[in-house]
């Protein structure tokens, strides 16, 4: 669940973030346990973010923090940390993992070895895919500018392991 390290290039750019549709987002409530109630969400749209730097756990690159910067999206302006959820290494240009996990909120991000969004109400918590560029996603999902955008009527096999937890400290 590691990162390229061609990917601590893109410090100080802009990477693009899908959100799932198959799998829906929450808000969660202060103390993070679990959703508060009614809140549901539906995926937020395509949004790009600026890199503002990346975490290690173990000597390997396991993720990123970023700020949001598409106007008029619901999460302009709010702070993204997000780590890759399957296998690796995964890289933003290729490799691209399609299943992060991600955070999204006012912050202020806490811890340096794995931060998280603090608890600031909101904080949306879901799964997507994150590479450099709309056109990238869609080489690696193996779609064609004629093939219709992704669905909720698409079926995502997740296994349990790939549930939401904690992630584990090295």
């Amino acid at each position: 669940m590691s990162l390229l390290s061609e990917c601590l290039e893109f410090k100080g750019r802009v990477i693009w973030c899908r959100p799932s549709l198959e799998m829906g987002w929450l808000r969660l409530d202060a103390t993070g346990l679990r959703p508060a109630s009614g809140t549901r969400l539906e995926s937020p749209k395509l949004f790009r973010f600026g890199v503002l730097r990346f975490f290690s756990v173990g000597g390997a690159i396991r993720g990123v923090l970023g700020r949001v910067q598409e106007e008029k999206h619901p999460f302009d302006s709010l702070l993204v940390v997000a780590w890759a959820g399957q296998g690796g290494p995964y890289g933003f240009g290729r490799c691209v993992c399609t299943r992060w996990d991600i955070e999204v909120g006012a912050g202020p991000v806490l811890g340096q070895n794995w931060p998280r969004v603090q608890l600031v109400a909101p904080v949306h918590t879901g799964f997507g895919m994150i590479a450099s560029s709309p056109a990238v996603m869609d080489q690696e999902l193996g779609m064609s500018d004629e093939d219709p955008p992704p669905t909720s009527s698409r079926k995502l096999v997740v296994s349990a392991e790939y549930r939401v937890r904690e992630p584990a400290l090295d």
